[in-house]
């Protein structure tokens, strides 16, 4: 999974101090995080809404921690 997440197009959240980037595959319905620390996680079942609430949200941490939680995910491979 984390070629998968090699092969697409992240986008960088400014102004996060926890979260770097993310990137959305919308033929998996999957949401890839990946953090400041080197953590990626891939949030499973997210639809073309949750990536755009996922955008949206004022903070990208507090979003994570309050929807983005209530989807399944696996921690993939480091990325940095």
């Amino acid at each position: 999974m984390s070629k998968a997440a090699a092969a697409l197009e992240f986008e960088e959240v400014k102004g996060s101090s926890n979260v770097h980037s993310r990137a959305y595959d919308a033929a998996k319905q999957l949401i890839i995080v990946r953090f400041h620390n080197g953590s990626q996680y891939a949030y499973k079942n997210s639809n073309a809404q949750d990536w755009k609430e996922f955008q949206r949200a004022k903070s990208a941490g507090k979003h994570i921690a309050t929807q983005m939680r209530k989807h399944t995910y696996d921690k993939l491979d480091d990325w940095k």
